[in-house]
């Protein structure tokens, strides 16, 4: 384990020279450097919905800023853990599942929805099939990690992710990109903004992507399964009516088409179908279907948010509306055979509403309060798979959810050095479920009934203390809890609901920010009890509760900005993540002439899936001015050990190293235009990015191998 060492000793020989223990952090929103921190560029975040200084917030949060992520490489969020160690995200199929600290969704189940929350410009985004998505005109990201049950509330037991894209301006801007790389890869990317009058201006701006697929078909000598295009556009209405009071309105449309996502093999070759088929895929990039997959994911979105300035603080109000729908089909036995074909509609409908109240700072005390609603309505319609000699499996349902939520959270300063903060939030959900299910040669389900209905509750607390060493150095000690609703088996149709899950959340860091270096380091405990687990029996999931767990682990991040025109950036994350009790897992255990079947095993002690125990990155940043222009350079090194699919260990990806390289000039002969090159997964990794574990099958799906291209920008 060559890069495991080198991963391990680059830490460490960082750590020793900077004198300091580091968090998660990097430049997010960047400001003129402060007295408090002399010669830094300071990082403000609103990890704690208020705005702040990262080091003073205390829990451990990765900042990027859009250029940072644009030199790394990140062009989606399915690449953000490049840029994060401790962040996994893997997808099962089309359903993107984040993983923090090993904490994860473990269910595509329609209305489980994901244990790391996504928000986008302030809105909760629970769709699992829509949270890949790019990120043309993003400002920001900032990843928060460990439960955030009392700001964030709603399945943040595993953290969250914040998504910041850039916001109108009063003064004409905009650039575009386009790109051309392997595999016919089209990129173009745009942004504009102008005033419309003195208190309005608006923004426009959009994606495009399209490239061949990069699979190889066995049995037609094609590659066209994996075919790729995805379009985003947005537009935004900024009505400043006066100094303190504003009005932003958003609305989004999303298209995306990637069957790649279900062009897959059976790894080792286990599937029913190798028995009466001659030809059976083994290569990562080979297939051997007689479906072609499909993948098409459509979302309209709007938001409107409103802020109001007052002497005391500051109101604002943020109300989301989202309309989605899903297409997806594959081939589940990965053959030229006829034994598992599944095609399915998952529409979803969601709306929430939101509003807060952050004080400002008047003598010692400081607080944030607000109330939070939601609901959501989503399904199948229908789920049908189709299996040997025309046997028909097919559901239509309902999940309908509602959610409300009331937080508190105030920071006192004891003294001008210690700091104690304390927040609550109460949660309340009901889901019911409604379906039916049909089965035979050619069955067609009919009118939906209610089978179940069941709301649960909980109250999620968090406590921290933060002592000032210094000016700019801060270390503290929290404890949070996350909690996450129960769930109901939308594809099983199942009457009881398996319980809540809820995490207890200890951790211990320090922060320093001074003379060019940032620095943080942060060890934690989780106490994880409940988990909702799912697996695969027969054409149907299975959900059920796994007994406990216990986590724990350090993060390290170092940011130095050596010169004026080098910086360097590295993180490390250590991980230990295992099933505590786990006694009745359902598992899948190859038969030996082909697929697997359902047993219950003890996986007590065994890995969590998903929680690699090292990972780690590295960034290397150069600028050097040339006599044509101004020369950027940009490389980047992500570490992961391997991890496991499933809880049983069995179906694992092992370690690997990928790396990404840019070069941009900025010529002086014509201002604002600058031509790059770049490079993804230079290393040629074959990486499991998703996968399917049937009866039928052990479905795994390989991410995209090496990619190069360049691309030409104009700013204006």
């Amino acid at each position: 384990m060559i890069v495991r060492t080198v991963a391990k000793n680059a830490a460490l020989v960082v750590l020793a020279a900077s004198g300091a223990l580091p968090v998660m952090q990097s430049v997010a929103q960047v400001q003129p450097p402060g007295d408090s921190s002399p010669g830094l560029e300071e990082v403000t975040v609103t990890a704690q919905r208020r705005s702040e200084r990262l080091q003073d917030v205390p829990l451990t949060v990765t900042a990027k800023s859009g250029e940072e992520l644009i030199n790394s490489g990140v062009t989606d969020t399915l690449s953000l853990e490049v840029v994060t160690p401790g962040l996994k995200i893997v997808r099962s199929g089309a359903y993107t599942q984040p993983a923090i600290r090993g904490v994860s969704s473990a269910s595509t189940a329609p209305s489980t929805d994901p244990n790391v929350a996504i928000y986008l410009d302030g809105v909760y985004q629970p769709n699992q099939t829509t949270n890949a998505f790019d990120l043309p005109d993003v400002e920001r990201i900032e990843v928060l990690k460990g439960p955030q049950g009392t700001l964030f509330g709603r399945n943040a037991t595993g953290g969250a992710i914040q998504i910041f894209t850039l916001k109108p301006a009063f003064e004409q801007q905009g650039r575009i990109n386009v790109g051309y790389g392997r595999f016919n890869a089209v990129t173009t990317q745009g942004f504009f903004t102008a005033p419309l009058a003195d208190t309005l201006a608006f923004s426009v701006s959009g994606a495009y992507q399209s490239r061949d697929g990069y699979h190889h078909d066995l049995l037609r000598n094609g590659d066209s399964t994996s075919d790729f295009e995805s379009t985003m556009a947005r537009g935004k209405l900024l009505w400043q009516a006066t100094d303190s009071f504003s009005v932003l309105l958003s609305v989004m449309h999303t298209q995306r088409e990637e069957p790649g996502t279900f062009s897959g093999i059976a790894l080792n070759g286990n599937t029913v179908g190798r028995a009466t088929s001659t030809v059976v895929a083994r290569d990562p990039y080979d297939i051997s279907v007689n479906f072609y997959p499909i993948m098409k994911v459509w979302n309209t979105a709007g938001t409107l948010q409103a802020t109001w300035d007052l002497d005391f603080g500051t109101f604002s109000a943020t109300s989301g509306y989202s309309e989605a729908r899903a297409h997806l089909g594959f081939d589940a036995d990965y053959t030229p055979a006829q034994f598992a074909y599944f095609n399915l509609i998952q529409p979803d409908k969601n709306f929430m509403q939101e509003i807060n109240f952050s004080s400002n700072t008047h003598g010692p005390l400081h607080y944030v309060a607000g109330v939070f609603y939601y609901r959501d309505k989503t399904g199948y319609d229908p789920n049908v798979g189709v299996l040997t000699g025309g046997f028909v499996s097919a559901t239509r349902s309902h999940a309908n959810t509602k959610a409300l939520a009331g937080y508190f959270d105030a920071d006192y300063a004891v003294t001008d050095q210690l700091t104690a903060i304390a927040g609550i939030r109460y949660s309340w959900e009901e889901k019911s479920l409604a379906g039916v299910a049909a089965t035979g040669v050619g069955a067609v389900p009919g009118a939906i009934r209610p089978i179940s209905e069941h709301s649960w509750d909980s109250w999620t607390p968090r406590v921290s203390l933060r002592y000032a060493l210094t000016d700019y150095s801060n270390v503290y000690a929290s404890y949070n809890r996350g909690f996450k609703s129960g769930a109901y088996n939308v594809s099983g149709l199942a009457p009881v609901p398996v319980d809540p899950e809820k995490i207890d959340a200890f951790e211990v860091g320090v922060k320093t920010g001074h003379n060019g270096l940032s620095a943080s380091f942060a060890t934690f405990y989780y106490r994880y009890t409940n988990q909702q687990v799912q697996s695969q029996r027969g054409t149907t999931n299975v959900l059920q509760n796994a007994a406990s767990s216990n986590i724990y682990g350090a993060d390290v991040d170092v940011s130095a900005s050596l010169t004026a025109s080098f910086k360097v950036t590295g993180g490390l994350s250590y991980l230990k993540a295992k099933y505590d009790e786990f006694s009745g897992a359902t598992v899948l255990v190859p038969t030996g002439v082909g697929g697997s079947t359902n047993q219950f095993r003890d996986v007590s002690g065994f890995p969590m899936i998903r929680s690699p125990e090292w990972t780690a990155n590295l960034q290397l940043d150069h600028t050097q001015d040339l006599p044509v222009g101004e020369l950027q350079l940009s490389g980047t090194v992500y570490y992961s050990d391997e991890y496991s699919f499933e809880p049983s260990h069995r179906i694992v990806q092992d370690s690997y190293a990928l790396i990404n390289a840019r070069a941009s000039l900025a010529l002086k002969s014509v201002p604002g235009l600058s031509v790059g090159v770049w490079g993804r997964n230079l290393s040629d990794e074959q990486v499991i990015q998703s996968s399917f574990i049937a009866g039928f099958a052990d479905g795994v799906y390989y991410a995209i191998p090496r990619t190069y291209g360049a691309s030409i920008e104009y700013k204006f």
